[in-house]
């Protein structure tokens, strides 16, 4: 078979290039909608380029058909592969299989018909060489190569529409993607009308001429509009499968529109929901239709069913031209999972609350426990070392005086002695008592072990604390029980003693404070004696 190449195949030869381009440019894109096909697509223009090229360079009637029928392979699919495409890039339903296998039908006996033309000359009628050294070949054509031709045509004009109307409404990167690929498709139809109009504008030219431009505009809408990788999501796909449920109300409140998810959610029909009123429609949900039919609730808000399930709503104000209120778009969620972890996590809240409070109060009752003498309910020894030594660091900085009382009951081992240890334990309470309720705010009172106690008097001079130990004293000696057949009162000796007069230190005011008791003692005890240490001229009423 001879060939002599022209320049309708050199063309021709670059449109195949610039489809093998493009094809290897969308098949990283192939899983994304529409991808396959428009694949197939291309693949179909790749073959008719390729046979028209073969076709416009081989010499003699016989080879120009037998490549023609070829050429027809990619040439009769094509128009329906564009129109599946169409649908599945916009959005739209893709056919069933029959109706899919119904389209395929025409190009189907295209081919056939091609294929066995020198027996039935439906597609071709004659042939003539055409004159002017370019090896061209005019094809005359019967009346099924005009039926091919206006099915593909309709066909892809289908599509088109399609394409051009998601274009008019669409955001800008996808109105671009819908441009070039009109542009991709309209240029070899455009001139497949002049073909079948006129055969004569070029005489032997097929219209694929133009598959190197549609290739180009393919070629940019990949590349520079990001095609088959910047996908729009369709409503079907957006919308009915949404987990959270929709519903779109007029301004009469009546249902427009809803998701299955909306049916699911409020566990109802949604059979006659569209044209209904909110209120019938929604009536297992009294407050949520009321709410949705202009009562007054906020925009967001939570409803619960009589059966116990929780809905949370979302509205949202749609307007219409000029301001005007449109209707209501409401999103629904099932928060019924999520109302009742809240108020498991509600109670464990209050549980743990509640476990804390008690926390707190066990750890204020051994606080107290650790601070304080059991049977008396004075502060015990341990406290006494952890505050005194902070109290006279406090009066030396602020410059004022802290008196200490220590206190021992007399005899007290004869009590134990003769009436046992619970009266004795009775004279501690009775004692502790006695110091409590003569204490003022800021006094610390200690039983300091044993039958001693100290008392420690902030802000106190010397003089005021000797009155306040013989108070002590006197009204102990008058309010004593008489134990069974001991007839003697309870009598203290105390010591007195003041920082900063008898000592710089705690532990100077302490020791003088012991030796005031230790004279008192000496001294025929029920009685208040004062430290004398560190005085200069000590004054006698001190005494």
């Amino acid at each position: 078979m001879a060939f002599e190449p022209t320049l309708y195949t050199a063309i021709y030869l670059s449109a195949t290039v610039i489809a093998a381009v493009a094809i290897a440019l969308a098949w990283r894109r192939r899983s994304a909608p529409g991808g396959m096909l428009f694949l197939l697509m291309l693949f179909s223009a790749l073959l008719w380029c390729l046979f028209d090229a073969v076709e416009s360079a081989s010499v003699g009637i016989p080879a120009h058909v037998l490549w023609s029928q070829f050429a027809y392979l990619g040439n009769m699919p094509i128009a329906v592969f564009f129109l599946l495409f169409s649908l599945e890039y916009t959005g739209r339903r893709p056919p069933p299989g029959w109706a899919t296998g119904a389209l395929m039908v025409v190009p189907a006996a295209g081919l056939v018909a091609a294929a066995t033309n020198d027996l039935h000359h439906l597609v071709w009628t004659s042939f003539s060489v055409v004159s002017g050294g370019m090896n061209l070949v005019l094809y005359s054509h019967g009346w099924f190569a005009w039926v091919i031709s206006i099915y593909s045509l309709v066909v892809a004009m289908v599509g088109a529409a399609f394409l051009a109307g998601f274009a008019l409404r669409s955001k800008t990167p996808y109105r671009r993607q819908s441009l070039a690929l009109l542009g991709a498709v309209l240029l070899p139809w455009i001139a497949e009308i002049a073909y079948i109009l006129n055969p004569g504008i070029l005489p032997g030219v097929d219209p694929s001429v133009t598959m190197a431009l549609s290739g180009a505009f393919m070629a940019v809408g990949l590349v520079r509009f990001r095609l088959l990788d910047l996908v729009p999501v369709a409503r079907e796909r957006l919308v009915e499968k949404m987990e959270h449920g929709l519903l779109v109300l007029d301004a009469e409140h009546r249902i427009l529109d809803s998701n299955p998810a909306a049916g699911r959610i409020l566990g109802a029909a949604r059979d006659g929901w569209t044209g209904a009123d909110v209120r019938s429609a929604l009536s297992p949900w009294p407050e949520m239709a009321d709410c949705l039919a202009g009562l007054a609730c906020d925009d967001e808000a939570t409803f619960i069913s009589p059966s116990g399930r929780s809905v949370s709503i979302s509205r949202i104000a749609l307007e219409e031209r000029r301001g005007h209120l449109g209707g209501t778009m409401v999103t629904l969620r099932d928060s019924t999972a999520q109302a009742e972890t809240q108020a498991r996590l509600q109670a464990m809240n209050a549980d743990l609350h509640e476990r804390v409070l008690q926390v707190e109060e066990l750890q204020e009752e051994l606080r107290e426990q650790a601070i304080r003498d059991p049977l008396t309910g004075l502060f015990n020894r341990r406290y006494l070392d952890a505050t005194l030594e902070r109290e006279i660091g406090r009066a030396r900085r602020e410059g004022y005086p802290v008196s200490i009382v220590m206190i021992d009951i007399d005899f007290f081992k004869r009590v134990n002695d003769e009436h046992g240890h619970p009266a004795g334990d009775q004279v501690l309470r009775f004692l502790g008592a006695q110091l409590r309720a003569g204490l003022r705010t800021g006094d610390i009172a200690c039983r300091y072990g044993g039958d001693e106690f100290l008392l420690v008097l902030p802000n106190t001079r010397v003089v005021s604390a000797r009155a306040r130990a013989e108070e002590w004293r006197t009204t102990v000696h008058d309010s004593s029980v008489y134990w069974m057949e001991w007839h003697e009162p309870t009598t203290l000796s105390l010591g007195v003693a003041s920082f900063p007069e008898h000592g710089s230190t705690d532990e100077e005011v302490m020791a003088a404070a012991d030796a005031a008791l230790y004279a008192a003692k000496e001294g025929g005890r029920n009685r208040t004696v004062v430290s004398d240490r560190g005085l200069q001229d000590p004054d006698p009423t001190d005494r």
